[in-house]
C-alpha cells in the first residue's frame, strides 16, 4: 500500500504557476542523489511546458548543489532563467540564500518555487511560493490503510493519492514583470 501525493501533478502545479506569474525561461533545479518523488516532479514540470505547447529541453533540469555558488553562477549566466523551480523547499531555501550571496533577488531577478511547505517556507527572507502536502491527511490515512492491512492481509494492494494546495507566497509575487 502506498498513501501520498501525485508527485508529477505536483511539478505540474508549480510549473503552471511559475507560467501564470509571467515566467518564460523556467528551469528546474533537484539535489543530487534526490528521492524519486522529486524526480516526478521534474517529470511533472517538462509535461507542463508540453501542455502550453511550449519547447521543453532537458537542459532546463539541472541537478546540482544549490548551495554552490559557482554551480549557481553559471547555470545563471549560461540560462538566464526567469524562474527555477526547486524539488523541495530545502532546495529552494538554499537556492535563495545562494541567489542572495549573488547579488540576485528574488523575486525581482528570478522568481522561485518549491514543493512540500515546510514550516520555514514562510519564515525565509523572502516567503516561499510552494506546494502544500497534507502531511497529516498523509499520515492519518496512512495508519488507518495500515491498520486495514493488518484486518486484511490478502487484500488487493493500494495506492492512496490525496490532493494538494498551492500556497502563493512573495517569491512568486512579481507577475508582469520578470525577466532580463
Amino acid at each position: 500500500d502506498l498513501v501520498g501525493v501525485n508527485n508529477r501533478r505536483v511539478g505540474h502545479t508549480i510549473t503552471e504557476h511559475m507560467f501564470d506569474a509571467g515566467c518564460k525561461n523556467l528551469h528546474f533545479i533537484l539535489r543530487p542523489g534526490s528521492a524519486s518523488t522529486i524526480h516526478a516532479r521534474a517529470a511533472g514540470f517538462g509535461e507542463a511546458f508540453l501542455t502550453r505547447r511550449k519547447r521543453f529541453e532537458s537542459e532546463r533540469i539541472h541537478e546540482c548543489d544549490p548551495r554552490d555558488l559557482d554551480d549557481v553562477r553559471q547555470l545563471i549566466a549560461e540560462y538566464h532563467p526567469d524562474g527555477i523551480v526547486c524539488g523541495n523547499d530545502v532546495t529552494a531555501g538554499y537556492l535563495m540564500h545562494t541567489l542572495d550571496e549573488l547579488g540576485i533577488g528574488v523575486p525581482d531577478d528570478v522568481l522561485i518555487g518549491g514543493v512540500d511547505d515546510v514550516k520555514y517556507a514562510e519564515l525565509l527572507r523572502v516567503r516561499l511560493t510552494t506546494v502544500r502536502q497534507p502531511f497529516a491527511a498523509i499520515g492519518e490515512t496512512a495508519y488507518h490503510t495500515m491498520l486495514d492491512r493488518i484486518a486484511r492481509p490478502g487484500a488487493v494492494a493500494r495506492h492512496i493519492t490525496l490532493g494538494c494546495e498551492l500556497v502563493i507566497r512573495d517569491s512568486t509575487r512579481n507577475i508582469g514583470t520578470v525577466g532580463r
